[in-house]
């Protein structure tokens, strides 16, 4: 076979900032977040042992520790973990563990605990939430744990969903009277998992239309790929589509090319006059632009683009990314602060792969790396218009650069865990877990260059300037006068 050419131009734009180790080894569901309201978020990484470890910056040092949550046996093994935060009180962290344990009869026994605490000022203080148990015995081995949030009757709710060896995804739902769990039917609040052929792997969804139609996607362990279209005011599946691998899907990831970051209203006169996404993706006239990343165990990893537009039918292929062993978790993220997506590969081959979407009109150099995009360029403000709102209709992926680890990656996922609005990135492997984050100095002086930019293009000074200027001149008139 002939030998192909370098596929990554660069290299990693992230630096290593902390490895905290396991107790053991953990596996691609035993990542999850909480978010506190204080914008510094933690990461808890469940162990195949029955140990969570919590993962935190305090005043800028990293910080971890086990957090002893009640009623999982010694013996159990952990099979996934995952957090949200209360939705009808917009506080407090819930969290869910499954796990399996051996019964009297020596069978194996799976069980999904869930815990919260509902005292007032404890809802966010991990050890106290570790004691508040809910334990319920589930039908079937526990795969894929994950939330999803349910928009009904102008309020938001946010529910567990567990998929399983049965071939379907079970649903836990919260009695905020009773302070419980409880299992409820599925397939009424999301027919999209009706009739699965096989155990879902992963599945991930995004909403939009102001909430009423969401867009879900899903990969079976048999590689069938399915993506729903549902309206959620009738429940209702208004368009599907499916696609068959040859291989097990290990992920999938629905996202857009732009990021979705939000930014002051007084930058609107800098973009020509352009609207948040927020505020875009609202408006009924316009259909966002979502994308399908898929990846499989054995075969290259592809996007499918366009997809309320094409469904399945047009994909693009991530070059290499078959050469590295099973890819087992993926990652969307703007890594390079150009206003665009990257898409992050986490491979049992010991690497982390980055691709970027590179237009046919532009040059690789013009569109990758941290100062890549002049900060003139719209993409700096983090909004786009439809005219200058990036696509991928003309263009492929290439692989950007490549980080290597001393073991096998399990899972990858984004969060701000300095609380500083910058976003690092959570890597899990085998041994533990790899905090990365951006070059400090080279971040503030890519901020510091595009603010500085950013008050050259606006059209007049702002109110604070303003008076700036105006107290100037009436202290120099002041001064002028006393001297003479």
């Amino acid at each position: 076979m002939a030998t192909s050419a370098q596929p990554f131009s660069g290299k990693c734009c992230l630096l290593e900032s902390h490895f905290c180790k396991l107790p053991s080894q953990s596996n691609v569901y035993g990542l999850a977040k909480v978010f506190m309201p204080s914008g510094m978020n933690k990461i808890l990484v469940a162990s195949l042992c029955g140990k969570v470890i919590s993962m935190e910056y305090q005043k800028t040092r990293p910080s971890s520790q086990e957090i002893h949550f009640t009623y999982i046996p010694g013996d159990a093994q952990v099979v996934s973990i995952d957090a949200f935060n209360k939705s009808f009180q917009s506080n407090g962290v819930v969290v869910g563990i499954t796990f399996i344990k051996e019964g009297p009869d020596g069978k194996p026994v799976p069980f999904i605990n869930i815990y919260s605490d509902w005292e007032q000022g404890s809802e966010y203080n991990l050890a106290s939430i570790a004691q508040g148990c809910f334990s319920l015995e589930l039908p079937c081995i526990p795969y894929y744990l994950s939330h999803a949030q349910l928009f009904m009757q102008g309020s938001i709710e946010t529910v567990f969903l567990l998929s399983g060896s049965d071939n379907q995804v079970h649903l836990f739902r919260e009695d905020k009277f009773q302070h419980m769990f409880f299992k409820e039917d599925t397939l009424h609040l999301f027919p999209e998992f009706e009739s699965t052929p096989s155990p879902i792997l992963w599945f991930n969804m995004r909403y939009f239309d102001e909430h009423k139609r969401r867009l879900a996607a899903y990969g079976c362990q048999n590689g069938f790929l399915k993506v729903t279209l549902v309206n959620t005011e009738t429940m209702k599946v208004l368009n599907e589509w499916t696609a068959q691998h040859d291989t097990p899907v290990t992920s999938v990831k629905l996202f857009t090319l732009q990021t979705e970051a939000e930014y002051p209203s007084f930058l609107a006169s800098s973009a020509d006059s352009v609207c948040s996404v927020d505020d875009s993706e609202s408006e009924s006239n316009i259909v966002p632009e979502y994308h399908l990343v898929v990846t499989s165990a054995l075969e290259v990893s592809v996007v499918y683009r366009h997809i309320l537009e094409r469904g399945l039918y047009d994909q693009l292929v991530l070059p290499e990314s078959d050469k590295y062993d099973c890819v087992l978790s993926t990652c969307v993220a703007d890594v390079d602060f150009d206003g665009n997506n990257e898409i992050l590969l986490a491979t049992y081959g010991h690497k982390l792969l980055a691709y970027k979407f590179i237009s046919r009109k532009l040059k690789l150099g013009q569109s990758s790396g941290h100062h890549s995009n002049q900060p003139s360029d719209p993409s700096v403000l983090h909004a786009h218009t439809q005219k200058h709102k990036p696509s991928l209709t003309d263009g492929d992926y290439k692989m950007i650069w490549q980080r290597s680890f001393a073991d096998p990656l399990l899972a990858v996922e984004q969060v701000d865990l300095l609380g500083d609005g910058m976003l690092e990135l959570a890597v899990l492997s085998l041994r533990g877990l790899h905090i990365l984050q951006h070059d400090l100095d080279e971040a503030g002086e890519l901020c510091e260059r595009r603010l500085r930019e950013l008050t050259r293009t606006l059209p007049e000074l702002d109110a604070f300037q303003q008076l700036q200027s105006e107290n100037l001149m009436e202290s120099t008139q002041t001064q002028s006068s006393d001297s003479a």
